[in-house]
């Protein structure tokens, strides 16, 4: 038998290195590791969008509580009112409660009128839901505000029900303005 020269050992040296290298490599557990993390991140992102989910339920069962409280709020004024005998609870004639608004609107120095009309909206039992639309055009906003704290002030169980606003191209404001009042039915 020859001897081998130490450059032919080389070679065979080099693939015994590799082969034990693989042999203490770790592959395995930095594979569980990964699947793990992706596991955990993919979990995660589930979690956030179902609390994102029941966030947003929340809010809107909130927002539909505190309607239900303003109604049940005017309810019992509208009742309070039948038993005392004050009449506010009475509704409004159509020209009354647009007129009320409207003097409101003058009151607040509005250059232009806000011409209000008014919708019925008929409920179940003996209450009705007065709905009154009012646009200002090309307003500055402070004044549109005083006239709606006014309004909503001085008309017993006025409330706004909806508002929009859209900057006008003149320097003021657009809006619409939608009030809500519950009345008996006559």
């Amino acid at each position: 038998m020859t001897a081998l020269s130490p450059r032919e050992h080389e070679p065979m040296l080099g693939a015994l290195a590799r082969s034990a290298e693989r042999a203490n490599t770790p592959t395995a557990m930095i594979l569980f590791c990964t699947a793990l993390l992706l596991a955990a991140a993919v979990f995660l992102f589930s979690q956030g969008r179902e609390a994102s989910a029941a966030k947003a339920a929340f809010r809107a069962q909130e927002a539909s509580s505190a309607r239900i409280r303003a109604l049940k709020a005017d309810i019992e004024r509208i009742r309070a009112e039948q038993l005392v005998g004050t009449g506010s609870a009475q509704a409004y004639e159509p020209k009354e409660l647009l007129g009320a608004i409207d003097a409101k609107a003058q009151e607040a120095r509005l250059k232009q009128p806000t011409n209000p009309r008014q919708t019925i909206e008929d409920a179940a039992g003996p209450l009705q839901r007065k709905i009154v639309n009012a646009n200002v055009r090309n307003e500055p906003v402070d004044k549109v505000f005083d006239w709606i704290n006014a309004a909503v002030r001085d008309v017993p169980g006025l409330h706004v029900a909806q508002i929009n606003l859209r900057a006008s191209p003149n320097d003021g404001w657009d809006i619409e303005i939608r009030f809500a009042r519950w009345e008996l039915k006559k």
